[in-house]
């Protein structure tokens, strides 16, 4: 949902037209879904490691 808000923002920023914010908010969402591929696994392996109980990733671990 933000990477959506963030691509219409960067959209309706750039443009100067409709057709151009057409353009940018439609490219600004093809890589968010190529790069959706990506991401996920990093994200679920990132909560998998949270929950295992590694509290020693987390940057509060790192302020005690």
């Amino acid at each position: 949902m933000a990477y959506l808000l963030f691509a219409i923002g960067y959209g309706a920023a750039e443009a100067g037209n409709v057709e151009q914010f057409v353009s940018n908010a439609g490219l600004m969402l093809e890589a968010g879904v190529t790069l959706s591929a990506f991401l996920v696994p990093i994200g679920a392996a990132t909560g998998w490691l949270y929950a295992r109980g590694g509290r020693r990733f987390t940057p509060e671990a790192d302020a005690t």
